[in-house]
């Protein structure tokens, strides 16, 4: 079987690779960057996102720390 190709390292390629991994389907990660390495960017992972990471066995190296932006409103 051919690799699937995935462009970029990001967290969606990474999760998209890991995820073909797992059920035996190779795959080629191609990133422009020479090392990867953290931006010092936040994420928001949705509940239904770490369900989902969860099933993937990959849901593990998150920290989580609770936060409320202020661009949110409770009804």
């Amino acid at each position: 079987m051919d690799p699937v190709l995935i462009a970029g390292a990001g967290i969606g390629g990474l999760t998209l690779a890991a995820g073909l991994a797992g059920r035996g389907i190779p795959a080629v990660v191609l990133e422009q960057a020479e090392q990867l390495a953290p931006v010092g960017a936040g994420l928001t992972v949705q509940p239904n996102a770490l369900i989902a990471l969860r099933r993937l066995v990959l849901q593990c190296g998150f920290v989580i720390y609770p936060a409320v932006s202020s661009a949110v409103r409770r009804r």
